[in-house]
């Protein structure tokens, strides 16, 4: 099965990152799907909350629907925050194949991109501020979230060959 988990803090880029994976895959002519957290989770009519029971509950619920389109031939890249070890582990079960892209932007990075207001004091149920969380074990590529075009291009090109 050819699933790429794209994963790391809000705002650390992991919708520009799948965005752009997708759009390269596409110009090698691979067959392949972008399942965003944010989309999936306007897909679902916003029925899950953001608790670290309710974020563990809806991570399950894309690795069972990224195993569904897998299994149908296509690469699927899951962009989403997902940081729990209870999640890891499914995905390892349910996906055993997957690659992890971690993508751990330093907190200057981060708090420059704070675009839904995620890292202040206040916010709840917030990922790396108010909510502790895991970082994957063994991610199959970890960046750091401003690589430059190069050190993209070259990244690409390495997971276009591990999931071909």
């Amino acid at each position: 099965m050819k699933v790429i988990w794209v994963t790391g803090l809000p705002g650390s880029g992991k919708t520009t990152f799948s965005r752009r994976l997708h759009a390269f895959l596409t110009s090698e002519r691979v067959n392949s799907i972008v399942l965003d957290g944010d989309e999936l989770r306007a897909a679902f009519n916003h029925k899950f909350g953001f608790t670290r029971e309710e974020r563990i509950e809806v991570a399950h619920i894309y690795i069972n629907l990224a195993k569904v389109l897998a299994n149908q031939g296509l690469v699927v890249i899951v962009s989403t925050v997902s940081l729990f070890n209870e999640i890891f582990t499914y995905l390892e079960i349910e996906i055993a194949t997957a690659k992890t892209v971690f993508i751990n932007a330093n907190k200057n990075l981060l708090d420059v991109r704070n675009q839904k207001q995620l890292r202040s004091s206040e916010a709840q149920n917030s990922p790396g501020v108010s909510l502790e969380v895991d970082y994957p074990r063994n991610p199959t590529v970890t960046l750091r979230g401003d690589e430059n075009e190069q050190e993209l291009i070259s990244i690409f090109k390495y997971l276009f060959r591990i999931v071909e």
